[in-house]
């Protein structure tokens, strides 16, 4: 149940970032600049390493790097958004008319990360008791 709803939110993050991406290729004025490369592109980046890195959790010490460089891209540019978008004005992109998305981003990043968390304990306690199991006493 925790994995599905961590795939959810990086798959609804990816959709939002994908959709922001595709109207900035279009019109060029969706999302803010960073450098060279517009933010939405990094941050569509930073969803989908996370969720390659869901794909390929077979490779337990791939999976962990690949999710958290994902969730830093991510969490990182949302922060730096928002605090942005507190100190300076309107920044970020709007959902729904009036709510920032760099704000809704740096929520998902800390609820992914909170998941994610739960998911990895959850694995460590499994073969734990596995292990117990396996064991002869």
């Amino acid at each position: 149940m925790i994995r599905i709803m961590l795939l959810g939110l990086v798959l609804f993050g990816m959709w939002s970032s994908g959709t922001l991406s595709w109207r900035q290729f279009h019109s060029g004025e969706a999302c803010p600049i960073l450098g060279l490369v517009p933010v939405c592109y990094l941050v569509f980046t930073g969803y989908l390493t996370m969720l390659c890195a869901i794909i390929l959790r077979t490779w337990r010490q791939l999976f962990y790097w690949l999710f958290w460089v994902g969730l830093f891209m991510v969490g990182a540019l949302a922060l730096i958004g928002s605090v942005f978008e507190f100190i300076k004005g309107p920044i970020c992109p709007r959902t729904f008319g009036w709510i920032p998305m760099c704000y809704l981003s740096l929520v998902f990043s800390l609820l992914i990360a909170f998941l994610n968390v739960l998911v990895t304990r959850s694995k460590k306690v499994i073969l734990s008791i596995q292990s117990n199991l396996d064991s002869p006493s």
